[in-house]
Formats: structure tokens, C-alpha cells, sequence
């Protein structure tokens, strides 16, 4: 009678052996499946023939804007857009618009307050070309640029959008470039 017990004890602790050697099979078949998954799919997107190629450069210029300043000297303007006049979505729009132009937009944000009543563009580095040549395109009178240099902002330039926006010849273009949504 003791020898049965013995034997019942040892046949299911061997039952218990074979369902773990069991489940720890599975569980193998299935992460080697997943392994080789992975594998079959990061070969495939290694040869994937539907990446973006550009025939000519006709159509990679269509991608890269470079303006008139930046073909003379290789340099992209930085600009900063704030919108000081308080009109919802302005400073995107014009972030838009110098984007189009060829200019690098670093940020669009509010100003301080929405006090200005003119359009203020403000030099941020020690070169006055970069704020003329953005005081060109806003169409702002060249003797209103200000000085505030400031390389902690990592921008060559501030535009500020004052309650004049919509006097600006450029308003126009970038009333054009806004999406109609």
C-alpha cells in the first residue's frame, strides 16, 4: 500500500514535468516564430522600393525652398514669429508664408501682450542684412528695425505681427498661403 502512494506521487510529479516541458516548448516555438518574423520584415523594409527618389533635380528644388539672400551668401535666416496684435492663427500664417519664402522659422508664439500697433522687426545677432532682407519681404520700412541683440534665442531675427498685419503688401501673400480651413 505504500508503494502505490509512492507511485502516484512519482507519476504525478512526472505528469507535472511533462506539462511544464510542454508549455516551455510552446512558449519557445512561439518566440522563434516571432524572431523569424522580425527578421523576414526587417529584411523586407531594407529593400523596400518605395522610398522617395527624386529623378532631377527640378523636383527636389520644388521641396527646398532657397531664396535670393541664402543663394548669395548659403546662409538661411532664422526667424522668430510672435503675434502681438492678438488675432488667432496669425503667427502660423506668416510662419507659413516666410517658410514658402526660403526662411527658417524656429518658432511661432505669442508675443508679451497684444499692444503693437505696428509690425516690429527685431535684430537678434550682429548682422543688420538679415533683418533688412526680412524687413524687405514683411514690407516694414528698413528704419524701423530694432536692435535687441540677444544670442540666447538662437534666432537671427523677431518678427512681430503688430494691428497693421492687414496693411502689409505681404498680408495678401500670406492670406495665399493659408490653408482655407
Amino acid at each position: 500500500m505504500i508503494k502505490k502512494k509512492y507511485a502516484s506521487k512519482k507519476n504525478s510529479q512526472m505528469n507535472l514535468f511533462k506539462l511544464k516541458n510542454y508549455f516551455f516548448n510552446a512558449v519557445l516555438f512561439f518566440l522563434t516564430l516571432f524572431i523569424i518574423g522580425s527578421i523576414i520584415s526587417l529584411t523586407k523594409n531594407f529593400n523596400n522600393k518605395n522610398k522617395y527618389i527624386y529623378d532631377n533635380a527640378e523636383q527636389l528644388k520644388k521641396l527646398i525652398v532657397i531664396n535670393e539672400y541664402e543663394k548669395r551668401t548659403g546662409y538661411r535666416i532664422r526667424i522668430e514669429i510672435l503675434n502681438g496684435c492678438g488675432i488667432s492663427g496669425l503667427a502660423d500664417k506668416y510662419t507659413n508664408f516666410f517658410r514658402e519664402n526660403g526662411y527658417d522659422v524656429i518658432q511661432s508664439k505669442n508675443a508679451e501682450n497684444f499692444n503693437f500697433d505696428k509690425s516690429l522687426v527685431i535684430l537678434r545677432v550682429n548682422n543688420k542684412d538679415y533683418a533688412l532682407e526680412v524687413s524687405k519681404l514683411l514690407d516694414t520700412p528698413s528704419n524701423a528695425i530694432t536692435e535687441k541683440i540677444d544670442y540666447s534665442l538662437d534666432c537671427d531675427v523677431s518678427v512681430i505681427i503688430g494691428k497693421d498685419y492687414n496693411k502689409l503688401s505681404s498680408f495678401d501673400s500670406v492670406i495665399e498661403l493659408s490653408p482655407p480651413y
